[in-house]
């Protein structure tokens, strides 16, 4: 008689290594728990009144240093706006698209009305995205699976009758089975100050 025997399965459990994805929600490889990461919404970029994403970047206390900015006048620059974190310079701030790089880091090349949501990172990353990660990392997300077309315009001018702005943005998108497009286009035109402005000065009563 034959006697047959049952295979025993290994005792000792394999052991994964943790595999970490970066891009999507801006994460390092050697730390367990996610960075410090600030996100602005879509909700928030609505409601904020900014009209470029630049004029946006540029309220968070993060961006210091030397961000240029094309509503000044005498700031410099090829009329871009730029972020700096943590005032290390624009070089060493990294600006991502959906986790990918882009060519140009002129926040107003990107048409606010696409953004579904904005990551900012300011912890250096410069393990994982390389030495211009070296001050953080602003992640744009655009809108996913949108349908359909929106159109707005908008508006204002000082009560000095000086300083006007007017544009317009326009936001096309298709979803399929197979995937989803979006385009857009952003216009915004700011008008100057006069130097012959009357200059207004306020004094406060001291109060006993």
């Amino acid at each position: 008689t034959g006697t047959t025997t049952n295979p025993t399965p290994d005792a000792k459990a394999k052991e994964l290594q943790t595999i970490v994805v970066t891009g999507s929600h801006i994460r390092r490889v050697d730390i367990e728990t996610a960075n410090p990461v600030f996100t602005i919404g879509r909700q928030q970029i609505s409601e904020s009144g900014k009209l470029t994403l630049g004029d946006l970047i540029n309220q968070l206390p993060a961006n210091t240093g030397a961000s240029s900015n094309p509503t000044v006048n005498n700031g410099g620059g090829a009329g871009g706006s730029y972020v700096s974190l943590r005032g290390l310079g624009t070089a060493r701030t990294l600006v991502l698209v959906d986790g990918h790089r882009i060519a140009n880091n002129d926040l107003n090349a990107i048409p606010s009305n696409m953004v579904e949501r904005v990551e900012v990172l300011t912890d250096g990353a410069s393990a994982v995205y390389g030495s211009d990660a070296i001050a953080g990392v602003v992640n744009f997300i655009l809108r996913k699976n949108f349908q359909g077309a929106e159109f707005s315009t908008n508006y204002g001018i000082s009560d000095h009758s000086d300083g006007a702005r007017r544009g317009f943005d326009f936001t096309v998108g298709q979803t399929t089975d197979k995937g989803s497009l979006i385009a857009g286009i952003d216009y915004n035109k700011f008008d100057g100050i006069s130097f012959l402005r009357p200059i207004a000065i306020m004094r406060s009563t001291p109060q006993i």
